[in-house]
């Protein structure tokens, strides 16, 4: 039983499961310290008076909530389980209440931000620690990439082709089974074409057509220019997301209302309030649900007025 937590944990995306298993391996701590309560199958009553302590301790709503769902997930696939998590889920709901907890969601990146960045970055003329940036933003924007997405890119995952660019995603939060997804980005008419940029980028950064590493790699200062590290290592979260924010920055918007996430649904936002359809919009962004992709959109006021504007009347 004590391997079950871990393996569990495998069945979801890398991120997803170090954060929940964290949060359930306290809960566990928590129940061993008590008589005849089992972290596995859990007992709502006793989650309930688990979430209520952390509160009492002062932990933030956001932690709490993050304990519920990490033991709501694991638990759920207990054979023994009997009972749902209405008491708990309740409490949690009157503990953000309480807290006066509201999530403020980041705002999109637009389009027309990225053109801007690419001109204040140089241009067809940018080196090749600006193109790094401005390669992951495009990427991410157009192919509506999570950042683990686009940063394990490796070379061999992308296939140039005519009029088009395939990049293999190897992992995805969606893919449990770890079967892979081709996303497919068009060759553009105007100087940020993707297909242009990341052949310009994989030349400065001498990456070679066979390579199997990945291609957003660590950038070092030298007397002839910006050199691609050898080691073969991903760039971090924080160097990506602070490259990001200096940019926006840079362009005059307040980067505190943006974050790393503000590519994937500002690609998906432009899509959807140009019509793209809706199965070929929910199949690039690889989303398993209706729900999940609509948290994603932000319409235009163009798009929401399509509403009144054809009632018939």
């Amino acid at each position: 039983m004590e391997l079950l937590p871990y393996l569990i944990s495998r069945s979801v995306e890398e991120n997803t499961a170090s954060s929940y298993f964290q949060y359930f391996s306290k809960w566990q701590k928590w129940t061993e310290q008590l008589e005849n309560v089992k972290a596995i199958p859990a007992d709502s009553l006793y989650l309930t008076i688990y979430l209520i302590n952390l509160l009492q301790i002062g932990k933030a709503y956001p932690g709490i909530r993050m304990s519920f769902y990490a033991v709501k997930y694991f638990n759920k696939f207990s054979e023994n389980r009997k009972e749902d998590f209405f008491l708990a889920e309740k409490t949690l709901e009157g503990i953000k209440r309480v807290t006066q907890y509201t999530s403020e969601s980041k705002s999109p990146i637009k389009s027309k931000h990225l053109k801007q960045i690419f001109i204040l970055l140089g241009g067809m003329k940018i080196n090749l620690f600006n193109l790094r940036t401005f390669l992951i933003m495009l990427l991410s924007f157009m192919g509506f990439l999570r950042f683990s997405e686009v940063v394990n890119i490796r070379r061999s995952d992308i296939i140039f082709k005519k009029g088009y660019l395939m990049i293999f995603l190897e992992k995805s939060k969606t893919d449990v089974y770890r079967k892979g997804h081709w996303i497919y980005i068009t060759k553009l008419q105007t100087e940020i074409c993707p297909l242009k940029l990341t052949r310009k980028y994989l030349k400065l950064a001498k990456i070679e057509e066979n390579s199997n590493d990945f291609i957003f790699r660590g950038v070092s200062k030298t007397t002839q220019g910006w050199k691609l590290r050898k080691v073969d290592k991903a760039i971090s979260y924080t160097s990506v997301r602070e490259l990001i924010l200096k940019n926006l920055k840079n362009i005059g918007l307040d980067s505190k209302k943006f974050g790393v996430h503000s590519l994937r649904s500002g690609g998906a936002s432009a899509a959807a309030n140009l019509g793209v359809e809706d199965r070929l919009f929910k199949k690039h962004g690889r989303w398993k649900s209706e729900k999940v992709k609509d948290n994603y959109v932000r319409e235009s006021v163009k798009t929401k007025l399509k509403v009144s504007q054809n009632l018939g009347l």
